[in-house]
């Protein structure tokens, strides 16, 4: 999930009940229903408004959240680290005959009242495995590389899928380890099929009915709210809350205070965004909950642009922003450069990274710094969205290269930041993502699954690295393994399209005059019902 990813990287903070002290431009938000009914306050600060509800773009931080909300998906990830589903009577999956096997509920309903069908459910498959074939276990759904390709593809199925009565049959071309739980992936959401131009797969409904736990009853500038429906089948892991509304706020206002109200609420966060002693402050405040530090941050540099061109030029540029990192007070042992984090096969520390790659040669680092100096070069955050230690450090890093715009260009939106920086124009942005920890080689897969990020596509189209990943997902000894993902790490290294600099985790704060509740470290983002009690 991206920002992910590893997306499914790469999330925000929606918040329902928030206000801050100190701050005049907050109100606090009225959280009584209309039937008096007091709601259960989602903060998200990591990220901004949705941009999209169709659940091919579901994969954007921003867009997650919400779609985890109103949509099902075929599986999800129960509070137990289990899966379960509201949407399948029993799944299975038979190593041996490398097949899956879905009895979908009869007398499921769309939000508007119409039938869920197993058509629906086997379409939501389909959806992804037409826009991205070479997404892990889609890519080894049987004839799907060529049903992809085919004209008028979506009025059927690849000839390993099958849809007979409420049964649906995912046949693979090999074996998988860990197929099921990619179909909780909030990608796969179910909508009604009667939803998508077949021939475009674009959406020609508006707002597609919800299939999920929860509806939008209202949605404003300062947030949505969610109403929990009715006849959605109550499994242990179902949401309790009936009423839940996001807000949204900054790591900022997040910091000014939030008041000791009675009202139920959770504020989401990432390390990325605070400072060690902002997050200090956090915890002392509130109850803090964490999740394992699985993702990452990465300063992504497009090769669009004259500066990035070469990779020379784009690892010596990610070389002094690392540097520019520990002197803004980052420790060195904190600053990262391997993709994989320290629990992960293949971690390599910064010194050791910069060991086993290629060094430079004093005539190409007296070449591209020439490049450096000589080209303009702009970095670009989103309004809200901002990483001062990072941002700090880049504008160090700039000044350096003799560049003499040093701020940054601030984007209303995301898909503006990712034009310009596809293109070339603004050509620095921060991003990042994160490992489930049933398969992270195949989160790698997912990362770099061509069509699936725009702004990763420079990565995703390099055929050597597709090898790479694959190797890595084929069963191997240990030491194997760990001698492929260290090679990974420095063949990411060498290229610099990604300069990730940091590991961090989620985390959730409450009330410390509420009761903490668990949260399940099975994935890299809780859906925002399981944050309550």
């Amino acid at each position: 999930m991206r920002a992910t990813f590893l997306a499914a990287a790469l999330a925000g903070v929606s918040t329902v009940s928030l206000s801050a002290v100190g701050n005049a431009s907050l109100k606090v938000p009225n959280l009584a229903s209309s039937s008096g009914a007091l709601m259960n306050t989602y903060v998200i600060t990591e990220t901004g408004r949705h941009s999209s509800l169709d659940p091919l773009d579901a994969d954007s931080t921003q867009n997650l959240p919400v779609a985890r909300m109103i949509y099902a998906t075929p599986l999800e990830m129960g509070a137990n680290e289990r899966l379960t589903s509201s949407v399948l009577e029993s799944f299975s999956y038979s190593i041996e005959n490398r097949e899956i096997v879905w009895t979908v509920r009869k007398g499921l309903k769309f939000e508007d009242g119409k039938d869920m069908t197993a058509e629906d459910v086997a379409f939501s498959v389909a959806r992804m495995a037409y826009a991205r074939p070479r997404f892990p276990v889609i890519k080894e759904i049987e004839g799907v590389a060529l049903w992809a390709q085919s004209k008028g593809a979506l009025a059927g199925y690849p000839s390993g899928i099958s849809v007979r009565g409420n049964v649906i049959r995912i046949k693979l071309s090999e074996s998988v380890d860990h197929p099921l739980f990619r179909f909780a992936l909030e990608l796969f959401s179910v909508i009604p099929k009667s939803c998508v131009d077949l021939a475009s797969n674009k959406l020609t409904c508006q707002r597609p009915p919800a299939s999920g736990y929860y509806k939008i009853v209202d949605e404003s500038e300062e947030g949505i709210r969610f109403e929990r429906r009715a006849n959605v089948p109550s499994l242990d892991s179902a949401p309790r809350a009936d009423i839940i509304r996001f807000r949204y706020y900054t790591p900022q206002q997040v910091l000014a205070g939030v008041p000791g109200v009675d009202e139920s609420y959770v504020i989401s966060g990432n390390e990325t965004s605070f400072s060690e002693e902002e997050i200090s402050r956090l915890e002392k405040e509130y109850q803090v909950r964490n999740l394992p530090k699985s993702r990452f941050s990465e300063l992504s540099l497009s090769p669009k642009s004259s500066a990035f061109q070469s990779a020379d030029c784009r690892r010596l540029f990610v070389d002094k922003f690392r540097e520019s990192l520990v002197e803004s007070g980052m420790a060195s042992h904190e600053v990262e450069a391997s993709l994989t984090s320290k629990v992960l096969p293949g971690y390599l520390s910064l010194q050791d990274l910069a060991r086993k790659a290629a060094p430079l040669s004093p005539s190409v680092r007296s070449a591209c710094e020439a490049i450096l100096r000589r080209e303009r070069i702009e970095f670009g955050v989103r309004k809200g969205m901002r990483y001062p230690i990072a941002e700090a450090a880049l504008t160090r890093t700039l000044k350096f290269f003799g560049q003499k715009s040093v701020e940054p260009r601030v984007y209303e939106s995301r898909d503006q930041l990712t034009e310009d920086f596809v293109s070339g124009v603004c050509p620095l942005k921060f991003s990042g993502s994160g490992f489930w920890p049933q398969d992270p080689f195949g989160d790698l897969q997912m990362l770099f699954t061509p069509n699936l990020h725009r702004d990763l596509q420079f990565i995703a189209n390099d055929e050597e690295l597709q090898k790479k990943i694959e190797q890595l997902r084929k069963p191997l000894p240990p030491l194997k393994r760990r001698e492929l993902a260290e090679d990974f790490n420095v063949y990411l290294y060498e290229k610099s399209l990604m300069g990730v600099y940091r590991h961090t985790k989620r985390f959730y704060l409450s009330p410390k005059s509420k009761k903490q509740k668990s949260l399940p470290l099975a994935l890299t983002s809780p859906a925002p019902w399981q944050v309550f009690d």
